[in-house]
């Protein structure tokens, strides 16, 4: 497989985890007190298995970077030690986490060690959320409303409102280090700097 289809691999993954509402159930609308209040599941019937997938694939494909950028370099006829490729990315504590989540199910356990970040990560509680980013511009919104009575989402403004994979990570303590999307948005572009800075393309 191409090193460049292995990037295109990579913005898909990261692409499908992302659902446009129209794909999500209808809310429950329930009258409260001459108001009303909307409860929401975001998965659109997507299972747990479905959704734990969806969410790996991404991490599967960003913890495999390192070595598939080296044999990229290889192959261009860079040369580049393994210690100095790993190094760039051992940088950003997210990459490193993601590294260790992409280990973890490809070796069946956390590292005894930590792994790069020494915090031995795991996911629980893997769901779709609602997540709403504005545009770079300044004025840019992004939001959901819901339409009575029917209770369908439905995304507001000129930003990006979309149904979004994610799951929590822990550190080895069980304590909450941050959403994966997050993580994961940081990680690509990591990988990213990681192919200018080193010349892959």
């Amino acid at each position: 497989m191409s090193f460049e289809l292995r990037i295109e691999r990579l913005y898909a993954a990261i692409g499908a985890s992302k659902h446009q509402l129209a794909s999500v159930h209808a809310g429950k609308i329930d009258l409260i007190d001459g108001g009303f209040e909307v409860t929401q599941d975001f998965s659109g019937g997507a299972s747990r298995a479905q959704l734990a997938n969806e969410l790996m694939q991404q991490i599967i494909l960003l913890g495999g970077f390192p070595d598939h950028l080296r044999k990229r370099l290889t192959e261009i006829g860079k040369k580049c030690r393994k210690p100095e490729v790993e190094e760039f990315f051992k940088r950003d504590r997210r990459f490193c986490i993601l590294y260790d989540l992409h280990n973890a199910d490809k070796h069946g356990g956390r590292d005894s060690g930590g792994g790069w970040s020494h915090e031995s990560p795991e996911i629980r509680n893997i769901r779709r959320i609602a997540l709403c980013k504005t545009r770079a511009s300044g004025g840019s919104t992004a939001g959901i409303m819901f339409d009575l009575p029917t209770g369908k989402p439905r995304a507001i403004g000129d930003g990006e409102s979309v149904a979004a994979t994610t799951g929590d990570i822990l550190d080895g303590n069980g304590n909450l280090i941050g959403e994966a999307h997050e993580f994961i948005e940081t990680a690509l572009a990591v990988c990213e700097a990681a192919v200018d800075y080193f010349g892959a393309r």
